[in-house]
């Protein structure tokens, strides 16, 4: 009995050696044919990143350099001016990587403003519960009853024309979606039986939620 025993953990290891393992470029090719339309969204994420930091060495031309002369020069009617050129006579081509930077540090950091701060309010309101979840999701359903175009227009109006500004009006019209559907992961989680054994043995409202409940809503936090 022993010997087959033996035997079969032999032969279980010698077909795992055989076995050819995964490796990264393997990964990736099977990825792209079980999920093409995953993979070229990717692709174009990550062409998009990289143009973006490497656009000093990418961009043929200063975005800001004038040159009146060759203006309004139409696209693919020149090589050195691929895109062509735009009322001032600056390269559209080099105007479009530069501005890849300006665009995705205002949508990632009023996303990560917004969803960082909107899990951490939604995970106090769930759990807190009573006059303060009701205070805060009255709140918040003011914030939804304003449809978002006129808000960002309205705090732009008030706050005036800047790549911080629009941060911020980004941050107040996402803030109320991420912070409803935060809190209604967290409305389930805390009545879990690992959270009330952590209440039970003297944990403190603090350690649970950043402990027992933030853990389990990152799940919520990615998606988002």
């Amino acid at each position: 009995m022993l010997v087959d025993q033996t035997q079969d953990t032999a032969a279980a290891e010698t077909l795992a050696a055989l076995r050819p393992k995964s490796t990264l470029p393997v990964a990736l090719l099977r990825f792209c044919a079980q999920q093409p339309l995953g993979a070229f969204g990717a692709a174009v994420i990550i062409f998009a990143v990289v143009a973006a930091v490497l656009a000093p060495m990418l961009a043929p031309y200063s975005p800001t350099a004038i040159e009146v002369a060759d203006k309004f020069t139409p696209p693919f009617s020149s090589s050195e001016q691929f895109l062509g050129t735009d009322e001032l006579g600056r390269d559209v081509l080099s105007r479009l990587i530069f501005g890849a930077r300006i665009s995705m540090s205002v949508g990632l950091l009023s996303v990560g403003i917004a969803i960082s701060a909107g899990t951490l309010i939604g995970i106090f309101s769930a759990y807190s519960g009573g006059k303060t979840d009701l205070a805060i999701q009255r709140l918040v359903d003011t914030m939804m009853a304003f449809p978002a175009i006129i808000m960002a227009l309205a705090l732009m109006a008030a706050l005036g024309a800047s790549q911080t500004n629009v941060i911020v009006a980004l941050v107040v019209i996402l803030l109320p979606g991420a912070v409803r559907v935060v809190r209604s992961q967290v409305l389930s989680i805390k009545e879990q039986d690992y959270t009330l054994a952590a209440r039970a043995i003297g944990a403190g409202s603090t350690r649970v939620m950043l402990r027992h409940i933030l853990p389990n809503v990152m799940a919520t936090y990615i998606v988002l």
